[in-house]
């Protein structure tokens, strides 16, 4: 792990040194590539400094890059370029979802419904031959194929979802608790550990593109509940979770627009777990910061119920 200019990097392959920007180290030869893609095997690299947006970073144009015989770049969402991928004479990596090695998608946390972008199964090809990672969740691949269409992507995550317009306003969290990294992720990503401090009533299943739902009242009528229709982006196995989230029922004007969360998990040491949450995709119209507001506070709660569950015990809802 490194910084550099506010950029934290998890490295690609777990064999290789930590790269530096403009430079994300050289794909080993097929001989030494492992037959599931590993969480630590995984490139992913996000902007994790707060004044600085958390923009995902995502491989934006291998399609071109390789037709141009030029370094594919690597994007921020909203389009600036912080580094290139270099490309050896003898290979190149290419990141795609079909049996050839026609590079089509990307890789990362993309913008929700904003195009190919959320992780799944790869394939990086070199010109001497392809080898098949599957993805760390294992989920199918999805056809992803690039598009500018603003109705739906093949993704599934239709951009309708999500608000026209969104801001760099980033709701930044974190808390650490005395427990292992597995007691933490079974917290936020199953429903057993996640109704033991999130909410008595929850829907989860771990895969992208499942639910994520978490119900705080549950005399409402359906749909009035809470975190209702919310599905899960993407996830690196207890390092990183990410998932759309709905604003309640009192803000009705946004209630059917997702904004999305990272939560990221690591160490902290003496036994202890330290949970990054990140909170983005807010809308730019005014009434948006209402929103953010509430979450401010909400996120306050929940951290402190998270808190509660390792120094005390699951909460008791009953209460």
């Amino acid at each position: 792990m490194q910084t550099d200019g506010g950029m934290m990097f998890v490295a690609g392959l777990s064999a290789m040194a930590e790269p530096a920007l403009n430079d994300i180290g050289t794909i080993p030869g097929e001989e030494t590539l492992p037959t599931t893609w590993e969480a630590e095997d995984r490139a992913l690299f996000l902007n994790a400094d707060p004044a600085e947006h958390f923009h995902a970073l995502q491989i934006s144009d291998f399609a071109s890059a390789i037709l141009e015989d030029r370094e594919p770049a690597i994007t921020a969402l909203d389009g600036r370029t912080m580094g290139h991928i270099p490309v050896a004479s003898d290979r190149r990596a290419v990141v795609t979802d079909g049996p050839s090695p026609e590079p089509r998608v990307t890789t990362g946390i993309g913008a929700p419904g904003t195009g190919p972008s959320i992780p799944h199964a790869a394939l990086v090809c070199y010109r001497n031959g392809c080898a098949r990672y599957e993805n760390p969740c294992g989920a199918q691949g999805v056809t992803m194929p690039e598009t500018d269409n603003d109705q739906a992507n093949a993704s599934g995550f239709p951009v309708s979802r999500y608000p026209e317009e969104t801001t760099s306003l980033v709701l930044y969290k974190e808390t650490i608790v005395k427990a292992s990294l597995d007691e933490a992720w079974r917290a936020w990503t199953t429903d057993e550990g996640a109704r033991e401090f999130f909410s008595p009533s929850t829907r989860i299943d771990l895969r992208i593109g499942g639910p994520y739902e978490i119900y705080f009242d549950l005399e409402a009528e359906p749909g009035f509940r809470g975190g209702e229709g919310n599905r899960i982006l993407s996830f690196l196995p207890k390092s990183m979770l990410s998932f759309e989230w709905n604003a309640p029922p009192s803000f009705r004007q946004f209630r059917d627009i997702r904004t999305y969360v990272v939560v990221n998990f690591e160490p902290a040491g003496s036994g202890k777990v330290r949970v990054r949450v990140h909170h983005l995709g807010w809308g730019a119209d005014a009434g948006w910061r209402s929103v953010y507001d509430y979450f401010d506070r909400a996120w306050d709660i929940v951290l402190g119920n998270f808190r509660k569950r390792f120094e005390s015990g699951p909460l008791d809802w009953k209460d």
